[in-house]
């Protein structure tokens, strides 16, 4: 996922990569699993990686694997989690050996067309009032639109400096307490559209990727997630391999699960780390029957 994960993507006292790991090994499937750049016990600067760094890195694992023993080199494949599910068809598409994809959560649009229904998702869920939801989404589609558009990032930054100076001033003074001054609240904003990861990701479109990718693919999206909706990105993912040399794909929704493959009842962030469940097991064993189906492995423990 986005953000400095480790192995075992922990968060919020949860798991989740750990438990998949558990269980597909128990099953005879081999897992590899690695902190992300800069992160635990991995090397480099996270701060200054793109979404390219990391689909560089799960190359290098990923060749990495194809030299180990005890493993079957031609049957060595990704899974990757929200922003992981962008990284992995990036690899798949410039690396015809690798044997598949299965991908939880994963986008099918640009990081701008996600942040911006993400935030009026999340926002309804918390119970905003919907005009302050549909003020803030315009301002938001404004600072994309402009982002999409301006090449020079002078220009860029004179425009977002004006957009902003107006969000600000259309702010409760409740609102505009929580953010601080303008300048401080047009600095910081302006800052985290500027980093790497936000300017290669924010105009990245992940079918560009997924049209170009050979091998089985698996998506798996829950339909209580809030922040890589359902409806956004499944159709898209389909779309784009149906466009593709792919020919054996699965798109399929699950019903009650959020972003992290818990079952709950709204959606929201904030019940994460709430839930008791890390990752649903109705995902683990779709996951482990897929696999079992096309690697003749995965679908019973092993001793």
């Amino acid at each position: 996922g986005s953000g400095p994960q480790n192995r075992d993507e922990e968060i919020l006292g949860h798991q989740p990569f750990w438990i998949i790991a558990d269980y597909l090994s128990r099953r005879g499937i081999a897992v590899y699993r690695y902190d992300d750049r800069g992160v635990a016990e991995s090397e480099g600067n996270f701060r200054l990686a793109t979404t390219k760094d990391f689909a560089s890195d799960a190359r290098a694992a990923f060749q990495h694997l194809q030299q180990a023993p005890r493993i079957a080199a031609d049957h060595i494949g990704f899974i990757g989690h929200s922003e992981g599910g962008i990284v992995a068809p990036m690899v798949a598409s410039e690396q015809r050996d690798v044997a598949f994809l299965i991908l939880l959560a994963a986008p099918g649009v640009p990081l701008a067309d996600i942040l911006q229904t993400q935030a009026i998702l999340i926002a309804r869920a918390e119970g905003v009032p919907e005009d302050i939801i549909q003020r803030d989404s315009s301002f938001n589609a404004q600072v994309f639109s402009v982002i999409r558009g301006q090449a020079e990032e002078a220009a860029q930054e004179e425009a977002l400096m004006s957009i902003l100076e107006r969000a600000y001033a259309a702010l409760s003074e409740e609102e505009r307490a929580g953010v601080g001054s303008l300048y401080a609240f047009q600095t910081k904003t302006i800052a985290n559209l500027r980093t790497p990861w936000m300017k290669f990701l924010l105009p990245y479109n992940p079918r560009q990727a997924l049209e170009q990718v050979h091998c089985p693919v698996l998506a798996l999206n829950g339909d209580k997630d809030l922040q890589v909706s359902i409806e956004q990105n499944l159709p898209e993912i389909g779309a784009a391999l149906e466009l593709g040399p792919c020919t054996d794909f699965s798109l399929q929704a699950l019903a009650g699960l959020n972003h992290l493959f818990q079952y709950s009842e709204t959606g929201q962030v904030s019940e994460y780390g709430k839930l008791e469940e890390t990752f649903s097991e109705t995902a683990l064993e779709r996951m482990a029957q897929w696999l079992g189906k096309r690697f003749g492995t995965g679908t019973s423990e092993s001793d």
